[in-house]
């Protein structure tokens, strides 16, 4: 009996490869977070570790910034898209755009899609101050009134908020990316462990509504609607204020690090959400607001609704799924961004 409660305790408590493993990747995290490592120089690690696989949309996001950074061409103009997946579904591919406004506008440019599913905005923010600080270019920042529901500092719609930010808490700096530090360390764990994670690369990132569209239904698409709708009208006034003063403070900090032109962008809007109750005068007084920073800020606002897209181009509330609209929307995108720049000379 003593041997048996000996073996079973010696193997509760001996070494397998497994448990040291799992014990030196939380020393890592944890020296990561008392070092305050930037996410740049986390992803430029993992950049020329490329074995190691990007689980989360935010580790994509970071690594593929870092892949564009190494590979741009300095004497280009660089642009970065910045957003959610409503805007990520509007454009084709970098190259088509690249190429587009080579042609069409005799510009060269580097086109960095930082786009993310629930992109939260502190992500945004940390993005555009990682990468596009000491450039030249255009920075797009896109929005539609389905962020403006979401705090600032909340994780796709989870609990974990952060209320009054302030840039020299080190605490606080910490605990807003510790769900980026925390994917990126498991992905060393499971590297390690020679485990396979879920491969995200541009093809998988984006258009993916495509492929559900063979699934949905109107009825199906009208009732996401609705519970959409719901939860916009329950928390944009909450949460208006301090977005707003949020998206100020992202654009006049990218005005002194910078010479980046910035564009407010509103993301498409299925025109069945102006049906219900209380959406459509909310709509109307969101898109004022936006016209109404940009003017303050004396930079450019444009919205991919003024293209008039129908329902039946969507997948449901704001994402496309018709091939034929988004190549519309990337036409539009492009277009804003080649007079921009040509305006800009």
């Amino acid at each position: 009996m003593k041997k048996k409660l000996y073996d079973f305790y010696y193997g509760l408590i001996a070494p397998t490869r497994s448990s040291i493993l799992l014990i030196l990747t939380l020393v890592f995290l944890f020296f990561t977070i008392l070092t305050g490592i930037s996410e740049h120089t986390f992803s430029r690690f993992f950049y020329f570790y490329p074995g190691i696989n990007y689980v989360d949309e935010t580790s994509y996001v970071y690594l593929n910034a870092v892949r564009s950074e190494e590979n741009n061409h300095s004497s280009y103009y660089d642009i970065f898209l910045v957003g959610a997946s409503t805007f990520r579904e509007t454009f084709l591919h970098e190259e088509y755009m690249q190429k587009t406004l080579e042609i069409n506008y005799n510009v060269l440019a580097n086109v960095t899609d930082l786009t993310s599913t629930a992109q939260p905005w502190w992500l945004s923010r940390d993005l555009i101050d990682n990468f596009a600080c000491g450039k030249n270019g255009v920075v797009v920042l896109a929005s539609n009134i389905g962020r403006w529901g979401r705090f600032p500092f909340i994780y796709n719609n989870n609990f974990f908020t952060l209320p009054n930010r302030n840039e020299n808490n080190f605490i606080h700096k910490q605990l807003e990316n510790i769900k980026f530090r925390y994917q990126f360390t498991k992905n060393i764990f499971n590297f390690l462990m020679k485990k396979k994670g879920l491969q995200i690369d541009k093809f998988h990132h984006r258009h993916r509504y495509i492929k559900k569209s063979q699934s949905i239904n109107t009825i199906d698409r009208i009732q996401r609607n609705l519970k959409w709708s719901e939860f916009i009208i329950k928390n944009y006034e909450v949460n208006k204020t301090d977005i707003h003063n949020f998206l100020i403070e992202l654009v006049l900090n990218l005005q002194k690090c910078s010479k980046m032109k910035i564009i407010l962008l509103g993301t498409p809007i299925n025109p069945e959400i102006l049906d219900i109750p209380g959406m459509s005068d909310l709509m109307s007084a969101h898109k004022n607001m936006m016209r109404n920073i940009a003017s303050d800020l004396n930079i450019v606002w444009y919205d991919f609704n003024d293209l008039d897209f129908n329902p039946a181009n969507f997948y449901d509330h704001g994402h496309l799924h018709d091939y034929f609209a988004i190549s519309r929307s990337s036409e539009y995108l492009t277009n804003i961004i080649g007079n921009t720049i040509i305006e800009g000379e």
